[in-house]
């Protein structure tokens, strides 16, 4: 859980790296199981909201056209 919040806040930094939750997650499934592994995708799904919310590059697309 720790590894998955020191990652969250590189997640939520000015440079979108979004993708790097998943490898801790991944990892907590294989280790910990089930219980393991929730309240590390609650951590990984919370820092992508706040990431969204942050509006990076990441959830940034093209102007629509007018």
């Amino acid at each position: 859980m720790a590894v998955t919040s020191c990652v969250g806040f590189v997640e939520t930094g000015t440079t979108p790296l979004l993708f790097l939750g998943f490898p801790p997650l991944i990892w907590a499934v294989f280790r910990f199981g089930p219980a393991g592994a929730a309240p590390c995708a609650l951590a990984v799904s919370t820092y992508a909201i706040i990431a969204a919310a942050q509006s990076t590059e990441m959830t940034k697309g093209p102007a629509p056209p007018k």
